[in-house]
């Protein structure tokens, strides 16, 4: 969803900007060590199946009072050694819980020794706002104004190192900037720095037409969403575009999936798709499973203005048999049965336990969690509407012994809500199993099972929230704490409680 505040006093003026395709705002410099306006995030790992050890933060400068957004590290290391949940999600039972403390504040503030997060010395943050000790001022980079989405990718390498790379799409140009990751110290490059404090122009694709395979085409207006294929480095954009002519999804292609990338490689845009489905909203990757046929990468996508389910496939090529060629493609269009409406999906997410069978969607009209049947993606099957509060809008689905949760965060109600989707029957919003207050302009949210926490991010109060939801402790005893806020990371004039 869009932000409503600052949206509507910015938004001419972001206009203005992705017109231009120079977004030269001559506000201040943004903060190094702060989070403001967060709109998207990323968990960096140092490889498959370790602990994260950073959440990458976009923030997106929506009120144009600097001349940037940037993408800012938390430390999650040192997060994990203040509230004591560093056992990979286990929780020890160690009586009544305190009331928690404000995280970040140090006795020392120049106890900087966890943070890692480039070369460069980090500076501890000022006194009046010690909750940003846990953001790493020499690890945060400045991109174009207007940042959307983020996401990031692990090419693996088999013997050789794997590689990480952050994408982040940016409407200030139309572009999407990409960071290489240091996989053990989170640091991202971005090639030189600017004069002005900005990333180098190499490390934004999609804006200059020469750059694009073939040459000629650039990144439609409006993008949205994003999201990765890391087996085949193939990367999928949707507009949120209303204009009946404008193209919809674009593909981006990324030669370091390879095992054997030549030098220097950087993403470009291969092509971009029109006759789709008006405001394409979020999409995700299919599992192989559920691919048809098996050398095609699947996303299913949402709408915010058609009561349609479109599929996606792109084709990467067949090497043995010399053909280069790479391309997106629609495979589907299927319309919502089943709901009076359907004309308004926004968050899609696969059921963690069963992401080949079942899928699950925010539906705004009518306000809805939607239970999809998946196992033909070209028609899915709407099998349960729960009624949500008004505003809903992202989600994320959590695997919970033998039922799956799912957490969708409302924007304008300022709650999250835990939906039993099995629970579903005679009186639907018995599903609702639980409400966890939040901040202002819960917009994101990051659920890392390994921690057995959601990372939700306050739009509009510079915050970064932590929710416990580990059930029990190791004892095997209910923890006091689950489906509750545990932490703030920012300076939202308010504190967990």
């Amino acid at each position: 969803m869009k932000p409503r505040t600052p949206h509507r006093i910015a938004f001419p003026l972001v206009l203005a900007l992705a017109a231009s395709g120079c977004p030269d705002n001559n506000g201040s410099d943004p903060p190094k060590n702060r989070i403001f306006f967060p709109i998207a995030a990323a968990l960096q790992r140092s490889a498959p199946g370790a602990d994260a050890n950073f959440l990458y933060v976009v923030n997106a400068n929506f009120d144009l009072r600097y001349n940037g957004s940037t993408v800012a590290a938390l430390d999650l290391r040192k997060l994990r050694g203040r509230l004591g949940y560093s056992n990979r999600g286990a929780r020890v039972n160690l009586g009544e819980p305190p009331r928690p403390a404000p995280v970040g504040c140090v006795t020392d503030p120049a106890d900087t020794s966890a943070v890692l997060c480039d070369e460069d010395p980090p500076h501890p943050p000022p006194a009046d706002n010690c909750d940003l000790a846990l953001v790493c001022a020499g690890g945060t980079r400045k991109i174009n104004p207007y940042a959307v989405e983020a996401a990031l990718a692990t090419y693996e390498r088999g013997e050789e190192p794997d590689v990480q790379r952050l994408y982040v799409l940016v409407r200030g140009g139309n572009t999407m900037a990409w960071f290489d990751v240091d996989a053990m110290t989170g640091r991202l490059n971005c090639g030189t720095i600017d004069d002005r404090g900005y990333c180098s122009a190499d490390h934004a694709t999609g804006g200059d037409p020469a750059q694009s395979r073939p040459a000629g085409t650039r990144l439609p207006a409006d993008p949205s969403s994003l999201s990765v294929d890391p087996r085949r480095g193939l990367i999928v954009v949707t507009h949120q575009s209303f204009d009946e002519g404008s193209p919809r999804a674009t593909l981006f292609y990324d030669p370091a999936s390879l095992v054997n990338p030549p030098q220097n490689t950087r993403p470009y845009l291969v092509n971009v798709v029109g006759g789709l489905a008006v405001g394409l909203s979020s999409l995700a990757l299919l599992p192989r499973a559920s691919e048809a046929p098996s050398n095609r990468s699947t996303w299913l996508v949402t709408s915010r203005s058609s009561a349609t389910f479109t599929t996606l496939q792109a084709y990467p090529g067949d090497a043995p048999m010399g053909d280069g060629r790479i391309f997106l493609y629609r495979a589907s269009t299927a319309p919502v049965t089943g709901l009076n409406n359907g004309a308004d999906s926004r968050a899609l997410a696969l059921d963690p336990r069963e992401p080949t069978r079942r899928a699950y969607v925010v539906s705004r009209r009518p306000e809805a969690l939607l239970t999809l049947d998946i196992r033909n993606p070209a028609a899915p099957v709407v099998e349960s509407a729960i009624p949500l509060p008004s505003g809903s809008s992202r989600l994320v689905a959590v695997a919970e012994g033998d039922r799956t949760l799912v957490y969708t965060v409302s924007y304008d109600s300022r709650r999250i809500y835990v939906v039993d989707p099995s629970l579903y029957g005679d009186n639907p919003t018995s599903a609702i199993v639980a409400q966890i207050a939040s901040g202002r302009g819960p917009h994101a949210i990051i659920h890392d099972p390994l921690d057995k926490v959601l990372y939700v991010l306050d739009f509009l109060d510079a915050a970064v929230e932590v929710i416990d939801v580990a059930p029990t402790y190791t004892d095997g005893t209910a923890n006091r704490m689950y489906n509750r806020r545990i932490a703030t990371v920012g300076a939202p004039g308010r504190r967990p409680q």
